[in-house]
């Protein structure tokens, strides 16, 4: 058996994303840490990306293309550092 993953998207270290809570969990996290994140590192094999919180000392990794918690959206793009695109 064969699996594709199809993801239309581009995620840069570097690109501030916003998060939203999909469930409690990723709601609660949200209000304690802030919905503005940093994307810090990109992990290809596995499908998810690293960010860091804006307001805060906190990170986390989100699975892509659907997190369990969290919805994301790119808010601004870091062009000078394109490191992946998914396709």
């Amino acid at each position: 058996m064969v699996f594709a993953l199809q993801i239309d998207m581009t995620v840069d270290i570097g690109d501030l994303l916003r998060l939203s809570g999909r469930t409690r969990h990723g709601k609660n996290r949200l209000r304690e840490h802030g919905s503005v994140v940093e994307v810090i590192h990109l992990r290809l094999h596995e499908s998810k990306f690293c960010v860091n919180h804006k307001d805060g000392d906190s990170w986390r990794w989100i699975d892509i293309p659907e997190d369990e918690h969290m919805e994301w959206e790119i808010i601004d793009k870091n062009d000078k550092n394109h490191i992946a695109t998914f396709n």
